[in-house]
């Protein structure tokens, strides 16, 4: 009787394949995880670098950065007379730049409207940050290649600089989308404040969530209170999406609210208030 070599697998080395897989695929989910858990160690580590070279913009020009008066003096002018529209428009290549009107607030509307884009190019040219940036409200950022914010260490992200006196001037926070009021962040006081969020490439401000609610809570439990409408780090839900993707609550003066933890979409943004 003739015999035929067997040329299938064992149940053992089918055994030992299906642990070898598990353990490539379990390592990957565990690198990505970790990753992903330095990427968020790094929001605070940024925003506290960025402080400091405020305060040390400040040690030396007497002013902020972006709304410094005299910036033409020291690096020339970028456009126009220094502090009008065609200066404020105007996409710098190098440190030539425009002036603020030095009232303390790095404004985004009113008489300097250009002083949160500037702010990064008057710390760039202090030497104070890494990078260069255009100055300009007119110039799109697009991933990890910010032209006029800096790029966040977290995939995908960008820092902004608002004043919330002006921003937040009616004591509500609404972002109007297709005829329909959302509130978008918490009827808190803000000040000069940053905030991390994820560039939007049809808008120069880059106004999209950039962390899962989960995630959002991580980072506000370690350095702050964990939650989402006190202290020193708040939610912000840019993009018309509304803080109630966010959070448990969809009223901006509902300052009970928690994180809504069960959440599977990047709904949140970090907001470091009062920060300079």
């Amino acid at each position: 009787m003739r015999t035929y070599p067997t040329t299938g697998f064992s149940l053992v080395e089918l055994s030992i394949v299906l642990v070898i897989l598990g353990l490539l695929v379990g390592g990957v989910l565990s690198g990505q995880s970790l990753i992903r858990a330095s990427e968020l160690r790094s929001i605070p580590t940024q925003y506290s670098s960025y402080v400091t070279a405020v305060n040390l913009f400040k040690d030396k020009y007497f002013a902020l950065p972006g709304d410094m008066p005299n910036a033409t003096a020291l690096w020339g002018i970028a456009a126009g007379v220094g502090n009008d529209a065609t200066c404020r428009d105007f996409v710098s290549t190098g440190v030539a730049t425009c002036n603020g009107d030095g009232n303390n607030l790095v404004e985004t509307s009113g008489t300097r409207p250009f002083e949160e884009f500037r702010f990064w190019q008057h710390l760039s040219n202090a030497g104070l940050i890494e990078g260069r940036f255009s100055g300009s409200t007119t110039t799109i950022p697009s991933t990890n290649n910010a032209a006029n914010v800096p790029s966040g260490k977290i995939s995908n992200t960008t820092w902004n600089v608002y004043n919330g006196t002006s921003w937040y001037a009616s004591g509500l926070a609404k972002n109007v989308i297709g005829g329909m009021s959302f509130a978008d962040a918490f009827n808190v006081t803000y000040d000069n404040f940053m905030f991390l969020v994820s560039p939007t490439p049809s808008n120069n401000f880059g106004r999209s969530p950039a962390l899962l609610p989960q995630e959002m809570w991580n980072l506000d439990t370690k350095v702050d209170d964990g939650m989402p409408a006190v202290g020193k780090v708040v939610v912000s839900a840019y993009g018309g999406t509304g803080i109630a993707l966010c959070t448990n609550t969809s009223l901006p003066n509902n300052f009970a609210a928690t994180y809504l933890l069960t959440g599977t979409s990047k709904t949140c943004s970090p907001i470091f208030r009062q920060a300079f």
